[in-house]
């Protein structure tokens, strides 16, 4: 579905991705509008080298891409909706350069603006703003945008622990601005930044479990995550799992304790996520066949097929209940299950999927309801 978005800047032609098809989702928010007002008050000057961030269709990137800026995201789907709307309003992708974690904090020069979307999780916002320490330089203009209802007492603490001080906006159509100043900020880091300077890790029955910002599970394992391992099928010999949607590992970590034979592979569309997984393995395992890999769970790119998968899905979109976004993750695993597998999901017992899941899957049992949360089984 495609909408026209009018800004300052120009109009464009925006969609979501992935299409949930739900009209009332617009591609961009008021959020997204203020920021761009806001610049067009008080423009910069040519040649200013512009950073983007957490620009999750795209609205604000095609609406600057006369500034050839910088863009990072961690979602590797915010990067196709970014890459299909850049297409579809006739921008050349190379007036605008995709960075990833790495590429930013190792980066040379420093940026004169800075714009983005506020993040919602607050490890991943501090991460952000540590790394832009490094990356202005005191006249620097830093400006992040959200709905009112997103920013919590936790993003005005984070942004004065790290940069001193802030100030906002007054509230327009339910968003706020705030700015940042590196005049006012705090110490710049003493060493080389990484992402290894934000990990977090948990401990597993006797493993490691690592966790970078914007990972799932923060706080701790999943209860839905308990419940599908608690359910893992008894199987012996070498065969093929595909963790879908793998966050830092833990069910790639499971299944690869109960199938010593197993090939491991594990898919996730953050890249925080993908190397938290990565560095599971390489604490808790690291001479097990195991891989893990960027994808959009919705279009997977594999030619193999798997006699498990394992998928706790996200089932809500904008903090409403959404059952596309799952089912599109679902149908598409079928595609890769080899001729006698096995797919199995945890969903929340209160959401009614097994009605929904039967439609497609015939053979479906449910194996556990536990917590609050209910296992299928949708065999091939």
């Amino acid at each position: 579905m495609l909408f026209r978005f009018d800004s300052p800047q120009g109009s464009f032609t925006l969609e979501r991705y992935p299409h949930t098809g739900n009209p009332s989702f617009q591609p961009w928010d008021a959020g997204d509008l203020l920021l761009l007002k806001e610049l067009s008050s008080t423009p910069i000057g040519p040649g200013s080298r512009v950073l983007v961030m957490n620009d999750s269709f795209g609205a604000l990137t095609c609406a600057l891409s006369f500034l050839k800026p910088d863009y990072y995201n961690d979602s590797y789907l915010a990067q196709k909706a970014l890459a299909r709307n850049l297409e579809t309003n006739g921008i050349q992708s190379c007036n605008v350069r995709i960075l990833n974690m790495d590429e930013l904090i190792q980066g040379t020069g420093k940026y004169d603006l800075v714009m983005g979307k506020i993040p919602k999780h607050l490890s991943y916002l501090e991460m952000i703003l540590q790394v832009l320490l490094i990356r202005t330089h005191p006249q620097s203009r830093i400006m992040l945008g959200g709905m009112t209802r997103h920013i919590s007492r936790g993003v005005y603490h984070v942004c004065t622990k790290v940069f001193g001080s802030y100030t906002t906006s007054l509230a327009a159509k339910k968003a706020r601005l705030i700015f940042l100043s590196p005049e006012q900020k705090t110490e710049v880091p003493d060493h080389p930044l990484s992402p290894a300077d934000w990990i977090n890790t948990e401990q597993w029955n006797g493993y490691t479990l690592v966790k970078l910002p914007n990972t799932f599970a923060q706080r701790g394992i999943d209860r839905g995550s308990r419940v599908l391992v608690s359910c893992l099928p008894h199987r012996t010999g070498p065969l093929s799992v595909l963790d879908l949607g793998c966050g830092n590992g833990f069910l790639s970590l499971a299944a690869a304790l109960e199938y010593p034979e197993a090939r491991i592979r594990g898919i996730d569309e953050s890249a925080l996520a993908v190397r938290s997984a990565e560095l599971t393995f390489t604490r808790s395992m690291p001479d097990r066949d195991a891989k893990f890999t960027l994808m959009d769970g919705g279009s997977l790119e594999f030619q193999e097929r798997f006699d498990l998968i394992l998928c706790n899905p996200p089932f809500h979109e904008q903090a409403a209940v959404n059952r596309k976004l799952a089912l599109g993750m679902i149908l598409e695993a079928k595609k890769v299950l080899a001729a006698d597998g096995h797919i199995l999901v945890v969903a929340n017992t209160s959401l009614g999927y097994q009605g929904v899941l039967a439609q497609y899957f015939p053979n479906m049992t449910v194996l556990a309801r536990e917590r609050g949360f209910s296992v299928f089984d949708l065999s091939s």
